[in-house]
């Protein structure tokens, strides 16, 4: 995270942010995640949230 000289780069910083913000959203929809498994089958809330997943991964 820093450019050689001991200063922090800019593009860690993202990084660090990046990987940040998808940990704390994953963990606050567990929760959700775990109602909607109970209350619907478990491999069609599965299946919607790979769905989503990949369509995150191409934007």
């Amino acid at each position: 995270m820093t450019d050689g000289e001991g200063a922090v780069s800019v593009t860690g910083i993202a990084d660090f942010f990046v990987v940040s913000a998808s940990f704390l959203a994953s963990m606050a929809a567990q929760p959700v995640i775990g109602t909607w498994n109970d209350k619907y089958d478990m491999k069609k809330v599965d299946a919607v949230l790979f769905m989503i997943a990949c369509a995150g991964g191409f934007i």
